[in-house]
């Protein structure tokens, strides 16, 4: 099998651990009744996928080779707009946490909303930017590779359509998951080392959970979104016309 099928074979399972999860849990099994709930099953979850892609990396590379390398330090400028937006978010949740929202939270829930999100930069990064993108870059044009992990990474978003929710908001969250692979891609690329997408993911799910124990809602997402939408297509712009010389 070549690398590129490893890739799709890799993320296909990955996927498809996330359908069954979320079928189990939405349709045989008791839905989850807050957030803390639902927390605990993404840990089973998200230790299972790690260990797909620890697997996958010992038998078929290294973690250098799956982009774990060098670091380019000055390319996280590329990450610094969306931090300053998830700064603004966290500064959103000051009131709540002043007025108690927090308060009583047993020790083991704050140490899933640590741990979780930590769990699912690591696993997600790895598996689309780190596994896919580099096994598809071996074979297809940089472009084309990147393209491939976005629509995936958006693809693996899709099963929360099993959740009893509308057409719309499901089409909503793949839509941004899309946004999002568009833009790490080109960063993973550009960083040579997927450390700092891992801690970006991580901070970006622990203040979408500590919104939703809070209740918080705000339109930094958005902000934020567009943010990634505009660094995206510069960094697009870039490795469209000099592909081999910033992928190498």
């Amino acid at each position: 099998m070549s690398q590129l099928g490893r890739g799709l074979g890799a993320a296909a399972v990955y996927i498809l651990c996330i359908l069954m999860a979320t079928a189990y849990s939405y349709r045989y099994a008791d839905p989850p009744a807050d957030v803390p709930a639902t927390l605990v099953r993404l840990f089973v979850l998200q230790i299972l996928l790690v260990l797909v892609c620890a697997i996958f990396v010992a038998r078929f590379g290294s973690w250098r080779v799956f982009g774990f390398g060098r670091v380019n330090w000055p390319a996280l400028i590329w990450l610094f707009p969306s931090f300053v937006v998830m700064g603004a978010m966290a500064a959103g949740l000051a009131p709540a946490w002043q007025a108690g929202a927090f308060e009583g939270l047993a020790p083991w829930v704050w140490v899933l909303l640590i741990g979780v999100p930590l769990l699912i930069g690591f696993g997600e990064e790895v598996m689309f930017r780190g596994i896919l993108l580099r096994s598809a870059q071996r074979t297809l044009p940089v472009p084309l590779a990147m393209t491939l992990s976005a629509v995936l990474f958006a693809a693996m978003h899709a099963p929360s359509g099993l959740i009893a929710q509308p057409a719309s908001a499901t089409l909503q969250n793949t839509l941004f998951a899309l946004t999002v692979g568009l833009f790490l891609a080109p960063v993973a690329l550009r960083l040579g080392n997927l450390w700092p997408l891992i801690i970006w993911h991580a901070v970006w799910n622990m203040l979408v959970f500590a919104s939703q124990i809070a209740g918080v809602q705000h339109g930094f997402v958005l902000i934020g979104v567009l943010i990634q939408a505009a660094v995206a297509g510069w960094l697009w712009r870039d490795f469209v016309r000099y592909p081999v010389r910033l992928a190498s």
